[in-house]
């Protein structure tokens, strides 16, 4: 999170990368806006809401909890705006590829050293849709919830949550759907209910020191 000492010119401008729970007082004399870069901002109407906006990640995820935002994104060359409301999740594509995140590549992508923003084109491209926030909001409270959420979800919050990387070596993982509760469990607990759960098989890679700077850990998966 970057911001100023002091807030000038009556407004109030954080930039931010990574993932922030929010709580912001309505102030129309001072409006409040999160930048995550030239291409997504949002200005906040007096709300609280979920923002992931990882660097490493080719999506922007906003998640209502109460109140309204205004995204700001850039579609087709153009500044766009979409008005958000409660219990609404906007997720956005900011670079070239798909919804898939950098933390979730196939074994053929991996192979084959391509970047998840390689992937299937849908640059400045946003979904909407209706979900309970308490999911995208739990990590807060040190806690995450599943309730029928599609494997790809799961895979994608755990590698944030435990900053590993997911490398998916059969497709037929994907096909599953998880429900759970975990509260400060370690990862080889978490993929040890995913395996009685929905049958899948895992590895753990050791952690790789790349000129001297640790990078994140790998998890292979399979059926």
């Amino acid at each position: 999170m970057r911001y100023p000492s002091v807030f000038k010119d009556g407004k109030r401008e954080v930039q931010m990368s990574g993932q922030g729970y929010f709580e912001i007082a309505r102030n129309e004399r001072q409006p409040f806006t999160v930048r995550t870069g030239e291409s997504f901002s949002l200005e906040v109407l007096g709300t609280s809401f979920n923002l992931a906006a990882y660097d490493n990640e080719n999506i922007i995820e906003t998640t209502m909890v109460e109140g309204s935002v205004r995204l700001k994104m850039l579609q087709d060359g153009k500044m766009v705006q979409r008005m958000m409301k409660p219990n609404e999740k906007a997720v956005y594509v900011k670079n070239e590829g798909s919804f898939k995140t950098a933390a979730v590549v196939s074994q053929k992508d991996r192979n084959a050293n391509v970047s998840p923003k390689d992937l299937t084109s849908n640059l400045g491209k946003v979904k909407v849709e209706t979900v309970d926030p308490q999911y995208d909001i739990a990590w807060k409270d040190h806690r995450i919830l599943f309730k029928d959420h599609p494997m790809e979800e799961v895979i994608r919050t755990l590698g944030r949550y435990y900053n590993v990387q997911f490398v998916v070596k059969d497709e037929e993982v994907m096909d599953s759907e998880i429900t759970g509760n975990f509260s400060n469990e370690q990862l080889p607990q978490v993929l040890e209910y995913l395996k009685i759960s929905s049958g899948i098989k895992f590895n753990i890679l050791p952690v790789a020191i790349e000129n001297g700077e640790m990078k994140p850990g790998v998890v292979e998966i399979w059926k």
